[in-house]
Protein backbone atom coordinates (compact mmCIF):
# COMPACT_ATOMS: atom_id res chain seq x y z
CA UNK A 1 0.00 0.00 0.00
CA UNK A 2 2.59 2.42 0.86
CA UNK A 3 6.28 2.99 -0.66
CA UNK A 4 9.08 4.52 0.05
CA UNK A 5 10.04 7.76 -1.96
CA UNK A 6 13.78 7.09 -2.08
CA UNK A 7 15.77 5.14 0.82
CA UNK A 8 18.81 7.28 0.27
CA UNK A 9 17.19 10.83 0.56
CA UNK A 10 14.85 10.47 3.83
CA UNK A 11 13.70 7.36 5.25
CA UNK A 12 10.84 8.66 7.00
CA UNK A 13 9.24 9.60 3.89
CA UNK A 14 6.80 7.88 2.02
CA UNK A 15 4.54 8.47 -0.64
CA UNK A 16 1.24 6.82 -1.39
CA UNK A 17 1.50 3.88 -4.54
CA UNK A 18 -1.38 6.29 -6.21
CA UNK A 19 0.42 9.53 -5.83
CA UNK A 20 3.30 7.49 -7.62
CA UNK A 21 0.76 6.37 -10.50
CA UNK A 22 -0.24 9.83 -11.07
CA UNK A 23 3.36 11.34 -11.09
CA UNK A 24 4.28 8.53 -13.45
CA UNK A 25 1.13 9.15 -15.80
CA UNK A 26 2.17 13.08 -15.47
CA UNK A 27 5.68 12.55 -16.64
CA UNK A 28 4.46 9.79 -19.60
CA UNK A 29 1.19 11.87 -20.80
CA UNK A 30 2.82 15.80 -20.49
CA UNK A 31 6.49 16.36 -19.07
CA UNK A 32 7.80 14.15 -21.96
CA UNK A 33 5.78 15.54 -24.66
CA UNK A 34 6.00 19.22 -23.44
CA UNK A 35 10.18 18.00 -23.59
CA UNK A 36 9.56 16.56 -26.37
CA UNK A 37 8.37 19.80 -28.11
CA UNK A 38 10.68 22.10 -26.37
CA UNK A 39 13.40 20.46 -28.35
CA UNK A 40 12.01 20.46 -31.26
CA UNK A 41 11.69 24.18 -30.73
CA UNK A 42 15.05 24.27 -29.95
CA UNK A 43 16.43 22.70 -33.20
CA UNK A 44 14.08 24.54 -35.12
CA UNK A 45 15.59 28.12 -33.95
CA UNK A 46 19.24 26.21 -34.25
CA UNK A 47 18.40 25.76 -37.46
CA UNK A 48 17.01 29.09 -38.59
CA UNK A 49 19.56 30.75 -36.54
CA UNK A 50 22.20 28.69 -38.24
CA UNK A 51 21.26 29.71 -41.91
CA UNK A 52 24.37 30.78 -44.22
CA UNK A 53 23.98 34.68 -45.16
CA UNK A 54 23.11 34.01 -48.57
CA UNK A 55 20.26 32.58 -47.10
CA UNK A 56 19.35 35.42 -44.57
CA UNK A 57 19.61 37.81 -47.64
CA UNK A 58 17.02 36.23 -49.61
CA UNK A 59 14.68 35.69 -47.03
CA UNK A 60 14.68 38.66 -45.38
CA UNK A 61 14.56 40.06 -48.69
CA UNK A 62 11.54 38.25 -49.50
CA UNK A 63 9.79 39.36 -45.98
CA UNK A 64 10.69 43.20 -46.60
CA UNK A 65 8.92 42.93 -50.41
CA UNK A 66 5.60 41.29 -48.48
CA UNK A 67 6.03 44.59 -46.84
CA UNK A 68 6.34 46.91 -49.42
CA UNK A 69 3.35 44.93 -51.78
CA UNK A 70 1.23 45.36 -48.56
CA UNK A 71 1.94 49.24 -48.02
CA UNK A 72 1.77 50.24 -51.70
CA UNK A 73 -1.71 47.86 -52.45
CA UNK A 74 -3.33 47.30 -48.98
CA UNK A 75 -2.73 50.86 -47.54
CA UNK A 76 -5.43 52.67 -49.86
CA UNK A 77 -7.98 50.36 -48.32
CA UNK A 78 -6.69 49.55 -44.56
CA UNK A 79 -6.12 52.58 -42.72
CA UNK A 80 -3.89 50.88 -39.75
CA UNK A 81 -1.89 48.68 -42.32
CA UNK A 82 1.47 49.96 -40.59
CA UNK A 83 0.65 48.33 -37.61
CA UNK A 84 0.95 45.46 -39.61
CA UNK A 85 3.90 46.60 -40.96
CA UNK A 86 5.66 47.67 -37.94
CA UNK A 87 4.86 45.12 -35.71
CA UNK A 88 5.29 41.85 -37.93
CA UNK A 89 7.53 42.97 -41.00
CA UNK A 90 10.09 45.21 -39.16
CA UNK A 91 10.37 43.60 -36.31
CA UNK A 92 11.22 40.50 -38.05
CA UNK A 93 13.89 42.23 -39.64
CA UNK A 94 15.08 43.95 -36.81
CA UNK A 95 15.62 40.61 -34.30
CA UNK A 96 17.28 39.29 -37.43
CA UNK A 97 19.94 42.26 -37.68
CA UNK A 98 20.19 42.38 -34.01
CA UNK A 99 21.27 38.42 -33.86
CA UNK A 100 23.32 38.92 -36.85
CA UNK A 101 24.89 41.46 -35.17
CA UNK A 102 25.40 39.72 -32.05
CA UNK A 103 27.50 36.94 -33.70
CA UNK A 104 29.72 38.72 -35.74
CA UNK A 105 30.29 42.71 -34.02
CA UNK A 106 32.54 43.60 -31.64
CA UNK A 107 32.93 46.65 -29.51
CA UNK A 108 36.39 46.69 -30.42
CA UNK A 109 35.14 47.57 -34.19
CA UNK A 110 33.50 50.85 -33.32
CA UNK A 111 36.61 52.90 -34.51
CA UNK A 112 36.31 51.19 -37.73
CA UNK A 113 33.38 53.82 -38.38
CA UNK A 114 35.15 56.92 -38.21
CA UNK A 115 37.33 56.01 -41.63
CA UNK A 116 35.66 54.85 -45.24
CA UNK A 117 38.51 52.54 -45.05
CA UNK A 118 37.28 50.70 -41.99
CA UNK A 119 34.10 50.58 -42.83
CA UNK A 120 35.02 48.73 -46.03
CA UNK A 121 37.41 46.88 -44.39
CA UNK A 122 33.94 45.50 -41.79
CA UNK A 123 32.09 45.21 -44.94
CA UNK A 124 34.30 42.31 -45.99
CA UNK A 125 32.38 40.29 -43.84
CA UNK A 126 29.36 38.39 -45.34
CA UNK A 127 27.69 38.51 -42.15
CA UNK A 128 28.19 41.96 -41.65
CA UNK A 129 27.19 43.06 -45.27
CA UNK A 130 24.06 40.82 -44.82
CA UNK A 131 23.23 43.06 -41.35
CA UNK A 132 23.66 45.95 -43.00
CA UNK A 133 21.37 44.89 -45.71
CA UNK A 134 18.67 43.89 -43.36
CA UNK A 135 19.19 47.48 -41.64
CA UNK A 136 18.68 49.29 -45.16
CA UNK A 137 15.34 47.07 -45.80
CA UNK A 138 14.10 47.69 -42.16
CA UNK A 139 14.80 51.55 -42.17
CA UNK A 140 13.55 51.66 -45.96
CA UNK A 141 10.03 50.14 -45.24
CA UNK A 142 10.00 52.48 -41.74
CA UNK A 143 10.66 55.60 -44.28
CA UNK A 144 7.77 53.79 -46.76
CA UNK A 145 5.26 53.94 -44.06
CA UNK A 146 6.49 57.35 -42.58
CA UNK A 147 5.75 58.90 -46.11
CA UNK A 148 2.40 56.75 -46.25
CA UNK A 149 0.94 57.94 -43.37
CA UNK A 150 2.37 61.72 -43.83
CA UNK A 151 0.65 61.61 -47.36
CA UNK A 152 -2.67 60.97 -45.43
CA UNK A 153 -2.02 64.01 -43.58
CA UNK A 154 -2.01 66.09 -46.50
CA UNK A 155 -4.35 64.78 -48.73
CA UNK A 156 -2.13 63.97 -50.71
CA UNK A 157 -3.11 61.02 -53.43
CA UNK A 158 -1.85 57.76 -53.26
CA UNK A 159 -1.01 57.32 -56.88
CA UNK A 160 1.04 60.48 -56.44
CA UNK A 161 3.21 58.75 -53.59
CA UNK A 162 3.77 55.15 -55.64
CA UNK A 163 6.84 56.15 -57.65
CA UNK A 164 8.30 57.58 -54.19
CA UNK A 165 7.27 54.13 -52.36
CA UNK A 166 9.01 52.51 -55.44
CA UNK A 167 12.18 54.98 -55.28
CA UNK A 168 12.54 54.89 -51.49
CA UNK A 169 12.61 50.85 -51.70
CA UNK A 170 15.25 51.01 -54.64
CA UNK A 171 17.36 54.21 -53.54
CA UNK A 172 16.13 55.18 -50.32
CA UNK A 173 16.54 58.93 -49.88
CA UNK A 174 16.07 59.64 -53.61
CA UNK A 175 12.53 58.35 -52.96
CA UNK A 176 12.34 60.37 -49.94
CA UNK A 177 13.17 63.41 -51.74
CA UNK A 178 11.06 63.15 -54.68
CA UNK A 179 7.72 62.91 -51.66
CA UNK A 180 8.91 65.78 -49.98
CA UNK A 181 9.46 67.88 -53.30
CA UNK A 182 5.81 66.87 -54.00
CA UNK A 183 4.07 67.48 -50.46
CA UNK A 184 5.85 70.70 -51.03
CA UNK A 185 4.36 71.61 -54.23
CA UNK A 186 0.78 70.08 -52.63
CA UNK A 187 1.18 71.92 -49.66
CA UNK A 188 3.08 75.09 -50.67
CA UNK A 189 5.10 75.26 -47.18
CA UNK A 190 8.45 72.83 -47.36
CA UNK A 191 8.42 72.76 -43.43
CA UNK A 192 4.94 70.86 -43.38
CA UNK A 193 4.02 68.99 -40.13
CA UNK A 194 5.94 65.70 -39.90
CA UNK A 195 3.45 64.16 -37.58
CA UNK A 196 -0.26 64.15 -36.72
Amino acid sequence: MWRKSSSNINHSSYIPEEYLCVFVRLEIHVCKPIYILFRQIKFKFIEIFSMTPESIFRLCSTIAMIGWLVLIIASPFIAAVDKFLIGVIITLLAIVYAWLILLSFNFGDMKSFSTLDGVMKLFQNKTLVTAGWVYYLAFDLMVGIWIKRNSMKHGISHWLIIPCLLLTFMLGPVGLLLYLLIRLVKTKNYFSANYN
